[in-house]
């Protein structure tokens, strides 16, 4: 089986996938609240897919690289500002803002001095923003591990997600180095990397569905 049909495979998946999250998250809007942020990431994922699948096949003339900044951009945001609602340690919320102000500002600098970069595939970015989640990840498992919440870990929601989120950019993280690297030496080992990545995405669009429809369940009860 070619690449191109594996990442065809993957596509499909994720657009389900993604289509079936946001469902969840519109339906039950109310009862989900502190999770209805996702909305913005998904319905941006949705359109990246849309965005890099019509690049590929040539439908427009659209670079499929110029688009990942964009979402990676909302991508931070969305994960940023559930940290930011979740962790309750002593200045979190003031660390997080610094951290966040701050990697805006070092972008927009960038953007002054090179105002191409936007429209530019960017790794540094990109793993920059993972490296950020996976410390971030650690502090809020100690957090939910010291809660007095009864519940059994794998009906947390906030442990799922976060487990999610560490699990995700674990994986994101060397793809986009090795993507990097092998993207003018390789093909077909970079075409690999990013298959990768589009399988870390779906597995992350299906652990917060798990996670939502736990919340559902506590909710209902």
């Amino acid at each position: 089986m070619s690449f191109a049909i594996i990442t065809l495979l993957l596509r499909v998946i994720f657009f389900i996938t993604n289509c079936y999250t946001i469902s969840i998250l519109v339906i039950n809007y109310q009862q989900l609240k502190e999770y209805r942020v996702f909305i913005w990431l998904f319905v941006a994922g949705l359109l990246q897919m849309i965005y890099a699948s019509l690049s590929s096949i040539q439908v427009l003339l659209l670079d499929f690289e110029n688009s990942i900044i964009y979402y990676a951009l909302i991508e931070y945001s969305v994960i940023y500002y559930y940290f930011y609602k979740k962790l309750s340690f002593r200045h979190s919320k003031i660390t997080l803002s610094l951290i966040y102000l701050g990697s805006l500002l070092i972008l927009l600098v960038d953007i002054f001095n090179d105002k191409k970069i936007i429209d530019q595939y960017n790794p540094t970015l990109l793993v920059y923003e993972s490296l950020i989640f996976l410390v971030f990840s650690i502090p809020h498992f100690f957090q939910i591990l010291d809660s007095t919440n009864s519940l059994p870990l794998l009906k947390n929601s906030d442990f799922i997600i976060t487990s999610g989120i560490f699990i995700f950019f674990s994986i994101t993280c060397p793809s986009y180095f090795l993507a990097t690297y092998f993207r003018y030496i390789d093909s077909d080992i970079a075409a690999l990397t990013w298959i990768l990545n589009d399988m870390a995405y779906i597995f992350f669009n299906l652990i917060i569905t798990a996670a939502l429809k736990c919340k559902l369940q506590i909710v209902k009860y």
